[in-house]
């Protein structure tokens, strides 16, 4: 007789709830201990982090978490099922069956005479096995030392307090300091970048062109027998162009024109700063561009060369090369966006001595060189609108006073698109033709006539009537209030009124200066004021 499933149905059904009860026990058994072992590897990292500083601290109590997942995961890795003849061989050590369950199993397995009579037996006890009592669920310990040792993670991780006897974490957040700066100044020079790509230096020198053409076209247009018209259009064109001036003057472009500062600098400067600033000064700013150029390739080639004492040495070089170049911008131009972009350059070179951060750091300093190029090239193209700004309205006043005059008429100009400088110096030529130049007129008019007069001095009548009336003037003599006054008899000291009067100048060609960049002073008048001072400045001998 041949056995079927069903003649052990009672058999296989106990066996397998053996064996999941016995699984689970064991997985949960595996977990625990995974638990503890991983809950000693993080106490460690977390004492030698906290205690020496050597290890990044990366440990907090939202870490903690990762202990349980990370036995979970040890324990599915080192899980093995429960089989059925290992379940059988565990119902029959508990039952003490003397291997019925086992040689149930396998039965189909091994045919015999017997196998009837031991399928019956096994039937009927396999009826009366309870699979609790085979695999009881017992409380283990080690889940008690599992979730402790979790506990004690959380209180370690959040209060153990960080030491740094070997100065490793305030080294390494200095480089993280360096890093974060060096990202910053990345990110402001593109930011700065941007802005002067968004300026359209192109579109206002453009709108300079057409507003010098429509000058030149009044110029043109001019006659004597149309003042009115004249004066009102040269008035219109001086009022755009003089609102085209302020907004450049609002560029802090100053007195970047002019090849004389009034407050010279003393001391020792070095051969390349004084090389850079007389470019600067005589507006050779296209050399300067040349030379940024230089700089940028140097920064090139050892940008791909390992770190080495040579390679610091050559930084050093070009440090001081490239400091020497940002002093003497900084005096002869004084342009803040092109100051800072020097500034942000030398602060990136001194970065790249350090060796984390040395590649980063040069190729952060040729996006400043370049923003630095293009700044000085903005700055070029700037004080040559200015320029041109400038003898436009210089030939408009100078045109505005011949018209005022009959003088001015277009007609026999020559061809159109003339320099606005050829304009200018064919003005004041013929104002001085007119007698309104430095030489004295010759004429024929009497005094007191109409006509050009011959020059000299003119005579005096005493018996003439005038609205001349003597007053006192209000005005106060002396800055503040005057406190005590002591008179004395003696000698003044040598030099001592002379100095006073120097001082005093001194002070009023500050005070004028700082109205032509202030006020914005219109450039008409600018030479005349300088040439007073000057005047002013040549004290008498006596």
């Amino acid at each position: 007789m041949e056995l079927t499933s069903s003649d052990l149905r009672g058999v296989h059904r106990v066996i397998g709830r053996v064996c999941l009860r016995q699984s689970a026990r064991r997985f949960l058994t595996r977990f625990a201990v995974a638990v503890l072992v991983w809950s000693a590897i993080y106490l460690a990292l977390v004492l030698v982090s906290r205690l020496t500083g050597t290890v990044p601290d990366v440990f907090s109590m939202a870490t903690v978490l990762a202990v349980p997942g990370i036995a979970l995961v040890s324990a599915l890795v080192m899980f093995r099922a429960t089989a059925p003849d290992e379940a059988a061989r565990l119902i029959d050590k508990r039952e003490q069956s003397h291997d019925l369950f086992l040689t149930a199993l396998r039965l189909r397995r091994q045919h015999g005479e017997f196998e009837p009579v031991v399928a019956q037996r096994a039937e009927a006890a396999a009826s009366i096995v309870d699979p609790s009592r085979i695999v009881p669920w017992t409380w283990d310990s080690r889940f008690a030392y599992a979730v402790i040792a979790v506990l004690a993670l959380v209180v370690v991780s959040g209060y153990t307090p960080q030491l740094d006897p070997f100065k490793k974490r305030e080294e390494a957040r200095r480089e993280d300091e360096r890093a974060a700066k060096l990202e910053e100044t990345r990110a402001a020079t593109a930011l700065q970048a941007q802005a002067l790509e968004d300026k359209g230096s192109e579109s206002r020198s453009a709108a300079i062109e057409r507003e010098l053409a429509k000058l030149e076209e009044s110029f043109r247009a001019a006659r004597p027998e149309l003042k009115e018209q004249t004066r009102q259009s040269l008035s219109e064109r001086q009022a755009e162009m003089g609102k085209m001036w302020r907004q450049l003057s609002d560029e802090k472009l100053r007195d970047a024109l002019s090849k004389s500062k009034v407050g010279q600098k003393f001391g020792s400067q070095s051969l390349e700063r004084k090389k850079f600033r007389k470019m600067a000064e005589d507006g050779e700013l296209s050399e300067l561009q040349k030379e940024m150029d230089k700089l940028k390739e140097a920064l090139k080639e050892l940008a791909g060369k390992p770190d080495s004492a040579d390679q610091r040495k050559k930084l050093d070089e070009l440090k001081e090369k490239m400091q020497a170049m940002a002093d003497a911008l900084s005096e002869a131009l004084g342009s803040d966006k092109l100051n800072k972009a020097m500034e942000r350059a030398l602060e990136q070179m001194d970065m790249a001595n350090m060796p984390d951060l040395a590649q980063q750091a040069i190729e952060a300093m040729q996006e400043s060189m370049d923003l630095s190029k293009d700044e000085l090239k903005s700055l070029a193209e700037a004080l040559k609108d200015m320029e041109n700004l400038q003898q436009g309205l210089s030939a408009a006043q100078l045109a505005k006073a011949l018209n005022e005059m009959g003088e001015l008429n277009g007609e026999g100009e020559g061809e159109a698109g003339r320099a606005m400088s050829e304009y200018e110096k064919l003005f004041k030529e013929m104002m001085e033709r007119n007698g309104m130049g430095q030489e004295p007129g010759q004429g024929q008019g009497e005094t007191g006539g109409e006509g050009q007069g011959e020059g000299g001095n003119v005579p005096e009548n005493p018996d003439a009537k005038t609205d001349f009336k003597t007053e006192k003037s209000k005005s106060a003599l002396q800055k503040g209030k005057l406190l005590m006054n002591i008179k004395s008899k003696g000698k003044a000291d040598v030099g001592e009124v002379e100095d006073a009067y120097k001082e005093a100048v001194g002070a009023l060609r500050e005070a004028a200066s700082e109205a032509i960049l202030q006020e914005q002073v219109p450039p008409g008048y600018h030479d005349s004021i300088r040439d007073y001072f000057d005047q002013m400045e040549q004290t008498p001998q006596n």
